[in-house]
């Protein structure tokens, strides 16, 4: 984005704005995803956070939120079986991560985009 702002100090906008611009959309695109995928490592390995399958009704949730120990003796049954499927589905939405193609929708052209830049720095696309 700094570029931007310089094309605009020197008035030597061209194309090269709104280049720099798809550059920024697809760059924040990509470190969304990385950063995505980094949580799902960070949230599944700390055992401060307690998964709880989806769907359960209120009184597992409210004895979920007691302290551990009990928690544990609650539901001891289940959390090797739970610790498997949240380790399954932790893999299979990396593998996701890996495979994912963005494609833009919005910004996908320079007259889409060129609304964006004016918002950012105004009058930069009037010479466009």
């Amino acid at each position: 984005m700094d570029l931007i702002w310089d094309l605009r100090a020197r008035g030597d906008v061209g194309d090269e704005a709104d280049e720099e611009m798809r550059l920024f959309i697809e760059g924040f695109q990509a470190a969304s995803r990385q950063f995505v995928k980094r949580q799902l490592t960070w949230f599944r390995s700390d055992p401060t956070f307690r998964w709880i399958p989806a769907g359960n009704d209120d009184v597992i949730m409210r004895e979920s939120m007691m302290p551990e120990v009990n928690f544990h003796d609650l539901y001891n049954d289940e959390k090797e079986q739970e610790a498997n499927r949240q380790e399954e589905a932790s893999k299979q939405a990396q593998q996701a991560l890996k495979r994912y193609v963005a494609a833009r929708s919005i910004y996908n052209t320079p007259e889409a985009r060129k609304p964006l830049l004016d918002a950012i720095c105004p009058g930069l696309t009037d010479s466009l």
